[in-house]
């Protein structure tokens, strides 16, 4: 059992300080600038204690949490409050005036934005809610959305089959299911359980259809997505927090538990840091555009994807529960209880429901 906190309601710190250069940045090419690490600790790591902090797994997918909807747990997508085109223009301008004040060593006044809330802001749905730990002004109490002029927030996905499908694919909401990923020993875990047990908690959302599927599962014609509590993947044999170190870590080719995006440390106070690949200048998906097809199982996939897994659906055969109308991806996991797979890769699937299904 998890003892560090793991829930993720807003952009998570870098563990080092950062700099912003003027170069295309290789996560966003759209991007004309990145924020690279320096080798300096930030000083709220280190405040966190951030030496005795459990090290996980970052995880590459879109993040989610599980909150009551209507009377029962329900899977909420990451929506985040923007601001309008006009309000954006205004913060853009803002932005740029600040990033010089920054390479200028932070000479002179430091350029302040006041938001006008929720004036400045797009409309959301009627369902949407803040983020905990949105920042607030202090002299009102109103919301300030964060440095990239956005409000963290929270949809129930139920509510938008078509935007969120993929999402849906995960969960059975007339038996309050979610199929989850997790650790177990050695090897991980596909396994179906209770939403009740989340609720509360974040999960990011991983597949075929996520962030160009870095993990490189399912296909185009039978795409598989599952969910993954945050903080629930360790990294085991961390090396300590140092700059030079880190990357020599992440570049150990003879490693293949190193091929991960990234690392979420967990401080007891409950906050967290992250340093991802390309804070450090490396590449990532380690192959980018590499998939799981039969003939080319698992070649340049990360280790989350390489993995030994073991199925377990235990639940669904449990007389004690009742489950009725079972999702198809449900179903196929049901099929292959107790199997146990040399990787994600190499199950064999038939999850897709007919679309027309999916979206009623």
């Amino acid at each position: 059992m998890m003892k560090h906190k793991c829930i993720v309601q807003s952009k998570i710190n870098c563990i080092f300080e950062t700099a912003v250069e003027s170069v295309s940045s290789q996560k966003r090419p759209q991007q004309n600038y990145r924020v690279v690490a320096s080798n300096k600790i930030s000083v709220e790591a280190l405040q966190s204690e951030i030496s005795s902090a459990t090290a996980t797994e970052k995880l590459d997918g879109t993040c989610c949490y599980v909150k009551e909807f209507q009377g029962k747990p329900a899977l909420w997508a990451r929506l985040d409050r923007k601001a309008t085109k006009a309000a954006n223009k205004r913060f853009q301008k803002h932005t740029r005036l600040h990033r010089e004040w920054e390479k200028n060593d932070k000479q002179g006044c430091e350029p302040k934005y006041t938001w006008t809330y929720p004036d400045d802001m797009k409309e959301v749905p009627d369902c949407w809610i803040a983020a905990d730990g949105v920042a607030r002004d202090k002299s009102h109490g109103g919301i300030t959305p964060d440095k990239n002029g956005h409000v963290p927030g929270w949809v129930p996905v139920v509510t938008d089959k078509r935007q969120y499908c993929w999402h849906n694919t995960t969960v059975d909401e007339e038996n309050s299911l979610a199929l989850i990923l997790r650790e177990a020993g050695e090897c991980l875990e596909l396994t179906v359980q209770q939403m009740d047990d989340f609720l509360g908690k974040t999960l990011e959302l991983i597949g075929t259809c996520v962030n160009g599927n870095p993990y490189g599962l399912g296909s185009k014609d039978n795409p598989f997505h599952f969910l993954v509590e945050h903080g629930s993947i360790l990294v085991r044999e961390c090396p300590p927090i140092d700059y030079h170190g880190l990357k020599r870590w992440f570049e150990d080719g003879n490693s293949a538990s190193r091929d991960i995006e990234g690392i979420v440390w967990h401080c007891s106070d409950g906050n967290m840091f992250k340093i991802h690949r390309h804070h450090l200048g490396l590449q990532w998906p380690p192959s980018k555009g590499s998939s799981c097809e039969a003939s080319d199982v698992c070649r340049n996939v990360p280790s989350l994807a390489s993995r030994e897994v073991v199925v377990n659906a235990g639940i669904l055969f449990d007389a004690s529960h009742t489950h009725h109308n079972l999702t198809r991806q449900l179903q196929t996991i049901r099929d292959l209880h107790g199997k146990i797979f040399d990787s994600l890769c190499h199950m064999p699937l038939n999850c897709v429901e007919n679309m027309k299904e999916l979206l009623e």
